[in-house]
């Protein structure tokens, strides 16, 4: 608090600002932000005339505002893609539908959306239930970021477990979902069991498919970022697509899989060629930002504060690596208060790749745990009437389209690209089996709509 900041910055040849009131704090701040990064540092220095106890709530009132409007800054720089397939055809009537947890799916590293697709179905189709499939940052058609690369700093922040986690927080917002079940395979597990824990009143309970609730050591914690940098290094360093194919093949012939190829080679192939999709700059990034190294402790405690959201943990019977965790989590769930908040079982036959190889147990294992989370039975569907056409699907997706020639238009300059987005919908009726679609544009021109591609978006 005795640092001559003037002195220091004026030796450094940086701007300085000096504050003694919030309003000249607000003023100052805004003003740096709307010069940009490349009018370089400034230091605005907060010297209020206070007592102690106002000086506490004056740097407390500070904090909480930069955190918001940092927080809005980042997520306004994810656009995450997702599918949300409703199961309410099943279900007595909408309002119980409506009453009922949609189930939030998210898939592993190098994945998509697209690998719940299956479960999904049999979800919706079977048990009637509603679910909400999401590409994570860095992965599928999920944006990050704003023009091309962000810089390392800027990607450490962005692809990070708990900008995840706030991404997916303002995506159940703007769907009015208050309340979900989240089921998570591998790296999604880690990032549901990381939404449980910041969002508990949201998250009812969690399914964490082959996911690691936290190394349980430091030098654990190490030696996992040395392997996580080493293979994100090496995963950028490849030159093209062909050495991109064989790091594919040599990463899913590890022991992890448990001899995927050769136990099921039409999984092990489907599942390739969606991986051959990834991006692997982004992978790569979203490997070191939601590294396992860096995830706060999910064990759950047998202390006597049991965790506020049940859960439900699935392994494969051949993955040693995630039956170990399994075999422990079984210990701690039959200890004090833990019993009946853990429940851990395994897959047979079954290797680390468990919605890929087995959709069918990994759906009623989510179609159960969230029957067992409502204390329900299961009960017959009430069809509705033959003529009612029934909303089955609904989503977006962004669309970025480079024009052939510069759209000329009556005010502004020439448009050579549209940015936007694509709405679909889908609807079936019980009489008929084909599904119905509707495609619209949400695409506002500069000048000729009062909306932002942002605002239009969120309506």
């Amino acid at each position: 608090h005795e640092t001559d900041f003037s002195s220091v910055c004026a030796a450094f040849g940086v701007p300085h600002v000096l504050c003694r009131t919030p309003e000249e704090f607000e003023a100052a701040y805004l003003l740096s932000q709307s010069r940009g990064a490349s009018s370089g540092a400034c230091v605005i220095e907060a010297q209020p005339s206070l007592s102690f106890e106002e000086n506490v709530t004056f740097h407390r009132d500070i904090g909480q505002a930069v955190a918001a409007q940092a927080k809005e800054e980042l997520l306004s720089k994810v656009k995450l893609s997702w599918t949300h397939t409703v199961g309410s055809s099943l279900r007595e009537s909408s309002e119980a539908a409506a009453s009922e947890p949609v189930l939030v799916l998210l898939h592993g590293w190098l994945g998509e959306k697209a690998d719940w697709a299956k479960v999904s179905q049999l979800l919706v189709e079977e048990h009637g239930r509603s679910v909400l499939s999401v590409d994570l940052p860095g992965h599928g058609s999920t944006e990050v970021g704003t023009c091309g690369q962000p810089d390392i700093w800027e990607a450490s922040a962005l692809f990070s477990l708990p900008v995840a986690v706030e991404a997916l927080a303002a995506l159940l917002g703007k769907l009015r979902i208050d309340r979900a079940m989240f089921v998570g395979y591998s790296l999604g597990g880690r990032v549901a069991m990381a939404f449980a824990d910041r969002y508990p009143d949201v998250c009812l309970g969690v399914v964490a498919l082959s996911a690691n609730p936290g190394p349980r050591s430091a030098g654990d914690r190490h030696q996992r970022w040395q392997q996580d940098s080493q293979l994100a290094e090496k995963l950028q360093s490849l030159a093209d697509v062909p050495a991109f194919e064989a790091f594919l093949e040599r990463w899913y012939s590890a022991p992890l899989w448990a001899g995927l190829r050769e136990r099921s080679p039409d999984v092990y192939k489907t599942m390739l060629e969606k991986r051959r999709r990834a991006n692997r700059q982004l992978a790569a990034r979203a490997l070191t930002g939601m590294s396992l190294a860096l995830q706060p402790d999910y064990w759950p405690a047998s202390s006597s504060t049991a965790p506020r959201s049940p859960m439900w943990y699935a392994h494969g019977e051949l993955d040693n690596k995630f039956a170990s965790i399994g075999e422990e989590l079984a210990k701690l769930a039959s200890t004090g208060s833990l019993s009946g908040k853990v429940f851990v079982s395994a897959i047979a036959s079954a290797g680390h790749a468990l919605v890929e190889e087995c959709p069918r147990e990994v759906a009623d294992l989510c179609a159960a745990a969230a029957l067992q989370l409502l204390g329900q039975t299961p009960r017959l569907p009430k069809a509705p009437p033959p003529s009612e056409l029934q909303l089955s699907a609904a989503w977006s997706e962004p669309i970025q389209l480079m024009l052939k020639a510069p759209l000329l238009l009556s005010r502004g300059d020439p448009m050579p690209q549209r940015c936007g987005s694509l709405l679909v919908l889908q609807a079936r009726s019980q009489a008929d089996p084909h599904v119905v679609s509707g495609l619209g544009e949400v695409n506002p021109l500069p000048l000729f709509h009062r909306e932002t591609r942002e605002e239009a978006e969120a309506q």
